[in-house]
């Protein structure tokens, strides 16, 4: 029994050794920190430098000048889509009209020069009373794909420009 109580105090006397060197040393910390800030020595902080944030911005600068130009001809070929699906509504409009009344000029057909539903082409259509022919005009020629300003149908399914297509 005394063994172990001779044990216990030992450790117990080195615990409180250890604890007083920790706060020593504590208080050595403190009061070189103090010497070095009075002094002017300051420690340095974290955080992002100005070259690296000028390099974050040249970086995002050059994706952006790659990307935004991408971005810009993907809309141009998405709004001949529109160009495109005017013309598919509206022949099909007429020939549904043709197998009701065998021409494509009656006056129950009237009615299909109109905007796009996105507002990017304006169909004008000439009908006669065994063909038609269908024209979608872009509004404005640069919102649109380059050579897809005009595109054209007729009552055979012929299209043009095929590139546009």
């Amino acid at each position: 029994m005394q063994g172990i109580r001779k044990q216990r105090g030992s450790i117990f006397a080195e615990q409180r050794r250890d604890e007083h060197k920790f706060s020593e040393l504590c208080q050595e910390v403190r009061a070189d920190s103090a010497a070095d800030t009075s002094s002017g020595l300051v420690e340095q902080q974290g955080g992002f430098t100005l070259i690296e944030l000028l390099l974050c911005i040249a970086i995002i600068g050059l994706l952006a000048s790659v990307a935004y130009p991408m971005y810009t001809e993907h809309l141009r070929e998405t709004r001949v889509a529109d160009g495109r699906a005017l013309l598919m509504t509206t022949a099909s409009s007429l020939e549904r009209c043709y197998s009701r009344d065998q021409a494509y000029d009656i006056a129950a057909c009237d009615g299909l020069e109109r905007l796009s539903e996105s507002g990017f082409y304006q169909l004008s259509v000439e009908r006669h009373p065994g063909r038609y022919f269908l024209e979608a005009r872009a509004v404005d020629a640069q919102s649109v794909k380059e050579g897809c300003d005009s595109l054209t149908m007729d009552q055979t399914g012929e299209r043009a420009p095929d590139d546009c297509w």
